[in-house]
């Protein structure tokens, strides 16, 4: 009958241990645990927050401007995207950057329609509205 109680008493104490009662962890270790997630949480709001700020700061901007204005603006940055941006230069470097950015300008104005967007997907295909 002893044996069977000290079985019994061990095996009881092996699932507490593997199950984890909290007695071995510290305060400290629980509080890192909740704490660790939510900053990491914190923070990836934010960084959403601020880009859709930021970019509807630009979306801003860009209506701002006299339409004639951003006509030119499309209609050059058209010409860059299928010019520039077509040739073997603008696969890297800093012509692939300017490329980038002027994919991602000409996309901010209203005027851009199917044929600006088609022009932009083909430098960046991921730069859709």
């Amino acid at each position: 009958m002893k044996v069977m109680r000290s079985f019994g008493m061990i095996s009881r104490a092996s699932h507490l241990k593997a199950v984890g009662d909290g007695a071995n962890e510290s305060p400290r270790s629980v509080a890192r645990s909740f704490v660790t997630p939510a900053l990491v949480f914190l923070g990836l709001t934010l960084a959403v927050l601020f880009g859709v700020v930021w970019l509807g700061n630009k979306q801003e901007a860009v209506r701002a401007l006299p339409p004639e204005t951003r006509v030119k603006l499309l209609q050059h940055g058209l010409d860059e995207l299928r010019s520039i941006c077509r040739t073997p230069y603008a696969t890297s470097g800093p012509v692939r950057d300017h490329c980038i950015q002027q994919a991602s300008f000409v996309l901010l104005l209203p005027e851009c329609g199917t044929a600006c967007r088609n022009a932009a997907a083909a430098i960046v295909p991921r730069a859709l509205r």
